[in-house]
């Protein structure tokens, strides 16, 4: 059972109090650390938790990490540390840009204690302890499980967009969503039974990632210094400690590379699956016989006299619009609730998904626009169907004939006599088991179904 959030923030407001003392006497520079980390998990929390208030302390809590700036000084100076002990002769200047980072680092100590002495932070604690109240029952066992997934399908697609060469803007948004989709598995499962395997694999990919995002905040650092000092100390040792910072990223990016091979077979870890569906309440969802269900939808019908620019902004017509929603009553009736959906951005493909989805009663966070899905045929279909997290049970794919025909009969759909296999707006279904990464032809199991507008 996953601990009401309530808890989750009493625990951290414990930490966070209990590191305040330390902070104060700018003890250790761990403790800073330890110290944002906090205000970082009550974030994530507050954000599960919703609603006007936790928006609020959310927003003081970005206020009160902003100040806590000493922390990357701190890294830099250990970062100048191991630079003097590896750089062989005395390099000119490199004394007095120690110097000057420290000095901005008392600067920064200076402004995260005068945040702790305002007003506004005493507003936060009394905030933050009026949110985690005991008396503030909250079972949030299937939100835990929504969270948790879509964490995870997030996570996804940031590991798809990013790769090792990817910008440090890219990796910092993939560093964002592991560290995310960690503290969820840690906040939903108390005692220690969150897969240790995944959160190896999660910590390891935020620790290189880590690496290459503080290799980069140190390098505009030094540009900064070298900018300010000049002609205080030479811009030749500003630019031999930038030479090695680029060596030391680049050291980082092969472990990034290490590490996204293995994170990426997380989507496929039965541990993990069975932790998300063991938190999750059946609510309007049919049983399932199978491992996974796929519902393959056509856009309805376009309106090729709308005068659009191309093919890919064409929109729906008249009846098109009206086909969209049944097929989403039809889900909604049937208890086929996706647990995410895939979408073709082309006009008439994204207005069909939207209509549907409205009807099923989710929203945008379950839905994937993918450029890929436009006009695909069979085998980059099944690329995409491949690459799905086996925690998705039921997907939902929509997009374009002639490759989600060619897909369903791949998967051994049955043909109608008639012919139209696949007119607008109709819907397959085809159950298997086994994993997505493994879908095969002729996968579909004896549960398969073709609806077409005619039988909504």
């Amino acid at each position: 059972m996953r601990p009401d959030l309530p808890a989750i923030l009493a625990r951290q407001l414990a930490c966070h109090r209990e590191l305040l003392p330390a902070i104060r006497a700018d003890q250790d520079p761990d403790i800073l650390h330890r110290f944002r980390v906090t205000l970082r998990r009550g974030r994530v929390a507050l954000r599960e938790l919703g609603g006007r208030p936790a928006r609020r302390l959310s927003r003081d809590l970005r206020w009160l990490t902003a100040a806590t700036a000493a922390r990357d000084h701190d890294l830099l100076l250990g970062r100048l540390a191991e630079f003097r002990a590896t750089a062989g002769p005395p390099v000119p200047g490199l004394d007095r840009l120690v110097t000057a980072v420290a000095e901005q680092r008392e600067r920064s100590v200076a402004r995260l204690l005068a945040c702790l002495d305002d007003q506004r932070y005493a507003q936060i604690l009394k905030r933050w302890q009026r949110l985690a109240k005991p008396g503030r029952k909250m079972d949030l066992r299937e939100q835990a499980a929504e969270s948790l997934w879509l964490a995870f399908a997030h996570l996804n697609r940031d590991l798809r967009a990013a790769g090792p060469g990817a910008p440090a803007v890219e990796l910092h948004r993939l560093r964002k969503s592991a560290k995310r989709f960690r503290y969820l598995l840690e906040f939903d499962t108390p005692g220690g039974r969150a897969p240790k395997k995944v959160l190896r694999c999660c910590r390891a990919l935020q620790d290189a990632l880590g690496g290459i995002q503080d290799c980069s905040v140190q390098q505009r650092l030094i540009l900064d210094y070298r900018d300010a000092l000049v002609p205080e100390y030479k811009p030749a040792a500003a630019d031999a400690i930038l030479a090695w910072l680029r060596g030391t990223e680049t050291a980082y990016r092969k472990q990034v590379r290490s590490a996204l091979r293995k994170f990426r077979k997380l989507g496929y870890h039965r541990e993990l699956i069975e932790l998300i569906n063991g938190l999750r309440e059946p609510a309007r969802e049919a049983p399932m016989q199978h491992d996974h269900e796929l519902l393959l939808l056509r856009h309805a019908k376009s309106d090729w006299d709308s005068g659009a620019g191309s093919d890919f902004e064409r929109p729906l017509n008249r009846r098109g619009r009206e086909d969209a929603p049944r097929v989403g009553q039809l889900l909604s009736e049937k208890g086929w609730v996706p647990d995410f959906v895939r979408a073709s951005p082309a006009l008439r493909a994204w207005q069909t998904t939207i209509a549907a989805c409205e009807e099923v009663g989710f929203g945008g966070e379950r839905i994937e626009f993918d450029r890929r899905l436009y006009l695909a045929d069979l085998d980059r279909l099944l690329g995409v169907l491949r690459e799905t997290p086996d925690v998705v049970r039921r997907l939902l794919l929509v997009g374009h004939n002639p490759g989600f025909e060619d897909l369903a009969r791949h998967l051994g759909v049955t043909e109608p006599a008639d012919g139209k296999f696949l007119p607008t707006a109709s819907l397959a279904r085809i159950a298997f088991n086994g994993s997505w990464s493994a879908l095969t032809a002729g996968e579909a199991s004896t549960v398969n179904e073709l609806i077409r507008p005619k039988d909504l």
